[in-house]
């Protein structure tokens, strides 16, 4: 059946994970020693310059959009059906929690969303303090299909599975128990310190 189809598709031998394999046990999840961060991602080795730290898997959303939520209208019609509608759909109210945690840039609809194991915990940091980059995964040891980014968004849009791989990697010695940090860029830094100065609990 099936299940003994996928099996066979997805199992591998010890030979072809140490030429194909990548490790994904470099980092695990803890408190951050960031303020305001929540979890993080540390380090369960030491990892050297160059060396990957983790393998970014990512899912591609063709229209960002998809993020948006809006002020949301119960309509209500003689027969008792209830109906949602956005109020205005002109203006979004905000965006999904997952916003957060894709790649994008701001003049195109594409996101890239992580799935990796712990990789949204990667931190951001400047200076000094940042200890990974982002770069395109390996194909060799990776989803990471090339060829993908020379496609248009609309032909990813009719793509189904993941084709499309960064990987976090080291560009300097990092020590076991490390907090994996990487720089996010001013854009992010900008809006993060406006967010924790209006941030208001109540």
């Amino acid at each position: 059946g099936i299940k003994e189809l996928r099996l066979k598709q997805t199992t591998r031998t010890v030979e072809w994970l140490q030429k194909h394999g990548t490790c994904i046990d470099n980092i695990r999840a803890g408190p951050s020693i960031i303020q305001y961060a929540g979890r993080g991602a540390f380090a369960t080795r030491r990892l050297a310059l160059n060396e990957v730290v983790a393998p970014v898997p990512l899912i591609h959303l063709s229209n960002r959009t998809l993020m948006e939520e809006y002020e949301i209208a119960t309509i209500r019609d003689n027969k008792g059906n209830v109906q949602y509608k956005a109020q205005d759909k002109t203006r979004a109210r905000s965006y999904q929690l997952m916003m957060n945690y894709c790649f994008g840039h701001p003049e195109s609809s594409l996101l890239l969303s992580p799935y990796g194991y712990t990789t949204s915990l990667v931190n951001h940091a400047s200076g000094n303090k940042t200890n990974v980059k982002l770069r395109w995964a390996d194909p060799q040891y990776s989803n990471h299909h090339p060829e993908w980014l020379l496609k248009t968004v609309g032909q990813l849009n009719e793509k189904y599975s993941a084709v499309l791989a960064f990987e976090f990697v080291a560009i300097r010695d990092i020590e076991e128990g490390d907090e994996i940090l990487m720089d996010y860029g001013p854009e992010w830094e900008k809006a993060w310190q406006e967010h924790v100065q209006s941030w208001n609990a109540d």
